[in-house]
């Protein structure tokens, strides 16, 4: 339940909303909005492609995905925070407390997420025998009746 509610929070917060942003305003948000928004489409696509690969190789995409992402997300609040960020179409003038506060919480919940997640849980239970879950198509352990 806790992983659910997790990615529908993440979900909303890293694709959902940067796209209201970007079809509500397109020439103050797209270019800012428009790397993270191609790497998040991207993960998803690649995620449901690999669903046959390996587990380990397939905990790779997400990782490398938020590794490209801190960079950007680094970009979007340089450009956001600073007054003469080389942003042709936009200048942190333009941008008030939401969308500060938007960029702050977007970048602590990225880094968090591959740090405080992905990393140190997700693919180290993926290499630990005991924590693996079985394959599918694993006979049951005997005595569960199954």
């Amino acid at each position: 339940k806790a992983i659910r509610a997790y990615s529908a929070v993440m979900g909303l917060g890293s694709v959902v909303l940067p796209w209201v942003l970007c079809l509500n305003d397109p020439k103050k948000y797209m270019r800012l909005l428009g790397p993270h928004l191609f790497l998040v489409m991207y993960q998803v696509i690649l995620e449901a492609a690999s669903s046959s690969w390996a587990k380990p190789v397939r905990l790779l995409v997400p990782i490398a995905f938020n590794s490209f992402r801190i960079p950007q997300l680094e970009r979007w609040r340089g450009i956001v925070f600073d007054p003469y960020a080389p942003l042709t179409m936009s200048s942190a003038k333009d941008f008030g407390a939401f969308d500060k506060t938007f960029c702050i919480v977007s970048g602590v919940a990225w880094s968090l997420n591959l740090f405080a997640f992905l990393i140190p849980y997700v693919y180290t239970s993926m290499l630990d025998e005991k924590r693996r879950p079985p394959p599918a198509d694993a006979a049951p352990p005997q005595g569960t009746g199954a």
